[in-house]
């Protein structure tokens, strides 16, 4: 059973150091979990725009099967591992997790690579629970 208390509590860890926001979705773009510094932004038209936009990120690359190899069926090991996205004021990274995505929002100080390291250990942290939770 998944604990949306202690995911809330781990997905805000991540915030801070120039992460803003962290968002949970399902491939099919619903809200799983979310955490963010500005009490303002759950619920806000902001953050149903990131999460539609997390969403149709990773419906996009869950349903055209980007990460297998069409020639073999196997799983590639060098598939696309995070979608990284500058908006000028903010970056955005996405990363799957447990058969889900997770967005991190982050302002322009962050570093890219700063940012996809803080997704990708975000990612190892709650891959195991939400894995068997959403398979």
């Amino acid at each position: 059973m998944l604990n949306a208390q202690a995911l809330v509590k781990t997905l805000d860890q991540v915030l801070g150091n120039g992460v803003e926001h962290v968002i949970l979705v399902t491939t099919r773009g619903s809200l799983l979990a979310s955490a963010s510094q500005l009490p303002a932004f759950d619920g806000s038209q902001l953050q149903c725009t990131y999460v539609a936009m997390a969403a149709n990120l990773w419906r996009a690359y869950a349903t055209c099967d980007l990460a297998t190899n069409r020639s073999t069926g196997t799983l590639e090991p060098e598939s696309l591992e995070a979608i990284m996205i500058d908006l000028g004021d903010s970056r955005i990274c996405a990363v799957g997790v447990g058969g889900s995505g997770i967005l991190l929002l982050a302002g322009q100080q962050v570093e890219l690579g700063m940012l996809k390291l803080k997704a990708t250990s975000l990612q190892r942290h709650l891959d195991p629970s939400l894995r068997s939770v959403m398979s």
